[in-house]
């Protein structure tokens, strides 16, 4: 559900009130639906039955893609299966893959690796977002080194026992 949530863009609740079938959901958001879950048989077919809402959805999501994207132009040769076979990927395959990717570069470079990769994500970000962090995420980001260090310690000290 949340991953669904995640590419859709639709909360998980109204997620939820269309798999129950509640009529208050909009037709954009089971034409989204249906289009992330590959089912354009069922996507014709509702948008021969209600054209309105067949264009109102693409108009919901070329807005949706705009906002997310910054009105970036349609990329040549990119077939709609394309992006179907691109959201229909084992994710979490794609993620176990990437946790092992930099568990074996941390284990390969150390330390020193680990705080300059750090340092240019800080970097990126604050290009990417400068009035990052505020004081909400400045507070949280010392409780987390906080609490790494104290999980430091605790290693540190069973080791000298």
């Amino acid at each position: 559900m949340v991953e669904m949530a995640e590419r859709t863009g639709i909360s998980r609740d109204t997620l939820h009130r269309l798999e129950r079938g509640d009529a208050s959901i909009s037709i954009a958001a089971l034409l989204t639906v249906l289009s992330i879950l590959g089912m354009e048989t069922a996507l014709d077919q509702i948008r021969a039955e209600d054209p309105t809402g067949g264009s109102l959805h693409d108009t919901a999501m070329l807005r949706r893609r705009r906002r997310a994207m910054g009105a970036v132009a349609p990329v040549a040769g990119i077939r709609q299966q394309d992006l179907i076979d691109f959201a229909q990927r084992d994710w979490s395959a794609i993620a176990d893959a990437k946790a092992d990717h930099w568990r074996e570069r941390k284990r390969r470079f150390g330390a020193a690796e680990a705080f300059r990769l750090a340092d240019d994500l800080r970097e990126h970000v604050a290009r990417a977002r400068p009035d990052w962090p505020d004081e909400a995420e400045r507070s949280a980001d010392l409780a987390s080194h906080v609490a790494v260090g104290e999980s430091l310690r605790r290693v540190r000290d069973t080791g000298t026992r």
